[in-house]
This record gives structure tokens, sequence and C-alpha cells, in this order.
């Protein structure tokens, strides 16, 4: 009951007639060959600008994601997450019929959200325990309700939707493409940080490893450097690289500050390069060392503990481009993708990041803007370098940001639509 009447209430019709009736009249998708969508391609390109929708094509799609919050949500969010929403609702405003079937819809209790309809089994912050684990075993019965409603031309998934997903998909015949935007898909029992949740999520999600995404039709990586790690753990499944998509309007002129002196990094785990960080404080007593996102601050909120300045949740961008002379992104561990390391070149200012992972793909693989992962003097060093003479980084973040555009919505809608029109083709 909660969910027909999430999916038929009032409201909700009320709303479908008003502003999506246009799902009622949309076109077919009509066949497509490859060859003329190649020509398309080249055109598109050739002249320096984005359709904004292929052939008029209207699609229907379904993105199982378990978690997809509104824009309206301030709290902590993932990069993907963030990337997964302005895809699809970019898609939404092209005109395709959007549908997401999650299990966390965050507090925004919209049906429709920019063009996007959320269905969800109404998990709420009062229900006890038992009857959210209920809630989340019976997720595949929510999927495959979802897609009997209004058969889906494709099903979406990503890290933890693939599992509760498959069999669903493969029962009604359907094309199902996997965003992998993180290196949770290839966790096993023997490298989990912690085994216990290592079971927990197996025992919620299902099989979301390799085993898993060799049974997919297409794998959706978020970078040159995932697809190469899918190439070989998943060989054997075609795949197409989305970039997370950044929305932004401007790019900010590179600084080049002549006192440098506040110096920033995002996250405070050691994975992400904190104890590299902490090591900088200690030996730069003169300039001050800013971390955002700290788990330990409120959103908003901010903490000192002598040189070291943390910071809540709060908007990168817009807090680089007014207080940052400089963003370190030492990671220790592989990223699948820099966005951090892209929010700072969009913000105008100067970066290093670790040479591991897709941080070098994202600053373009700039060698003045690379430091050894993990060597605590390397990366004193470079710091020192910088505050002595900031030119050289400077000019690197310029060029760098010189192929931001890769990365925009625009440019990752792009290439989404794409991708699916020849599936579909």
């Amino acid at each position: 009951w909660r969910y027909y009447h999430l999916r038929w209430c009032p409201e909700s019709l009320n709303h479908y007639n008003d502003t999506a009736g246009r799902h009622l009249s949309a076109q077919q998708p009509a066949a497509v060959s490859r060859s003329t969508l190649a020509l398309c391609r080249k055109r598109t390109i050739r002249d320096g600008r984005l359709p904004e929708q292929i052939f008029n094509i209207s699609m229907k799609i379904l993105a199982v994601l378990p978690t997809f919050r509104s824009d309206q949500y301030h709290g902590k969010i993932g990069g993907g997450e963030i990337s997964n929403r302005l895809l699809l609702e970019g898609l939404a405003s092209r005109g395709h019929s959007v549908t997401v079937c999650t299990l966390n819809p965050g507090p925004d209790t919209r049906t429709y959200r920019n063009g996007v309809e959320v269905l969800s089994p109404c998990l709420s912050n009062n229900e006890s325990i038992y009857g959210r684990f209920r809630r989340i075993r019976g997720y595949k019965k929510f999927i495959e309700r979802s897609i009997l409603l209004d058969m889906p031309d494709i099903v979406l998934t990503g890290t933890f939707g693939i599992g509760p997903s498959l069999s669903v998909v493969n029962k009604y015949g359907l094309s199902i493409a996997v965003f992998v935007r993180a290196f949770e898909n290839f966790e096993s029992f023997k490298n989990s940080d912690s085994r216990f949740k290592f079971f927990l999520k197996k025992m919620i999600y299902g099989d979301i490893g390799p085993s898993s995404l060799k049974k997919a039709d297409y794998l959706l990586p978020n970078s040159r450097f995932m697809a190469d790690v899918c190439r070989d753990l998943v060989p054997g499944v075609e795949q197409r690289v989305v970039y997370p998509a950044l929305l932004y309007s401007d790019l900010e002129d590179i600084k080049i500050p002549r006192n440098p002196k506040n110096i920033f990094m995002v996250g405070s785990s050691e994975h992400k390069g904190f104890p590299v960080f902490q090591h900088l404080a200690e030996n730069f007593p003169e300039l001050d060392f800013h971390v955002l996102g700290d788990t330990d601050s409120s959103e908003g909120g901010s903490g000192k503990k002598e040189n070291l300045i943390f910071h809540g949740w709060t908007d990168v961008v817009s807090i680089l481009t007014k207080s940052a002379d400089l963003l370190l992104v030492p990671s220790l561990c592989p990223e699948a993708f820099g966005r951090v390391a892209v929010e700072g070149l969009i913000s105008g200012t100067p970066i290093l990041v670790s040479n591991i992972g897709g941080l070098p793909e994202a600053v373009s693989f700039e060698k003045d803007l690379m430091v050894e992962s993990g060597n605590k003097e390397a990366w004193r060093k470079a710091v020192s370098d910088f505050v002595n003479d900031p030119e050289k980084v400077c000019s690197a973040t310029g060029r760098a940001q010189r192929n931001c555009g890769a990365f925009s919505l625009e440019r990752q809608l792009f290439e989404l639509e794409d991708f699916i029109v020849n599936v579909l083709g």
C-alpha cells in the first residue's frame, strides 16, 4: 500500500498531468544505425557544440540506486551520488522518462524532483531496525514492481544496486549498465577493512563483486584508470567511460599567491592522506592547514588545533575560490577519479595531487602537479617549492584547467545519452 500510494497518490497524479504529461505523448525510440550516430557525433564534436537531445528520441530509463537524495539535502554526500543525480536530472530535462528506484530518498518527500520520478519503499527515520531490514530485503521485489508498472528501455545502476537488479533485469530481458565509481565492486573478504561490514553489505545488497559485474551488459567506469581496472578484473564486458559530471558556470582565473598562507585538503580520513597533511602542518607552523569535510565537525562549523583548522561539510568550490592558496590531494590509496582535484581546478586554486589512481588523469597528467604518494619528504619539498616560487605549479594548474570541459555536465550527458542510444539502436 505504501508503494501504490507513493506511485498513484492524487498529488503525484496531478503533478504528472501538469509537469510530466510529456511522457504520454513522447515518441517511441526510433532505430538509429551506428554509422548515422557516428556521423552525428563527429559533426557535433567538430562544431564544438552538443545537441540538446540526440535525434529527439525519448527513452524510458529506470535507475536502481539504493541512495538518491535531492539537491535540497545539504549533509555529507558522496561525489558519485551527486554525479548520478545530475546525470539523471539532465536526461529528464532532455525529454527522457527517468525513474529512480531507491531505498534512501533523503528527507525530500516529493515524488518528482527536477523531472525525475522517485520511487521508494518509504523508509522513515522512526521505523524500527527490524522494519528497515525487512524492507531492504524486499528491495528486489520492489524493483520488479517498478519495472512492471512501466517497462523501461534500459536499467542503470551503481555499486550497491547491481545485486538486487541483476536477476530481475534478466527475468524480463532488459539491458543493464553499471556505473563503476569506486573500488567497492572489487572488494573481497580478504582485503576488506571490516569483514563484518563486508558480510553485512553482502547480506543486504547481495553480490556486488566481479562475478556480478561479469553478468552486466555494460560497465560505465568513471575514468580511464577505472576502465583499465575493469578490463583487468572483468574482461569481456563492453564499457564506456562516463566521468563524474560537474556543474559549473565559469572557470575561475588561476590564482598566483604572492605570500601563500592557506593550504587546504578535503577529507580527514587516513586513506585520503590526512597523516601526510598533518605532517606538513607540523613542518610549516607559519602556514594554516585547513581540512574540509571533517567528520567530527558539524556542517558549517569549524575547530582549530594549532595551525590545523577543521571545517564541517561545505561547498568545496566556493570556499576554495574564496580562501585557498593551495589545494593538496595527498591520497594514500588509489582514487577511482579525482573529483576534488577537478573542483580545485574549477575554483582556480593551484593544486598538488598524489601520483596514483585516477588523480593524474584529473589534472591531465601534468608532472609538475604530481607528488609521490605517501612520501612525506617529497610532499614537504613540493609545498616548500610552491611557497618559495608558486609560478611553476600555477602554470601547470592553468594547463590542466583547460581540459575541465571534458568533465562538464553537458559533455557527460552527451556521452551517456550517446551510449544509451547506441544500446537501443
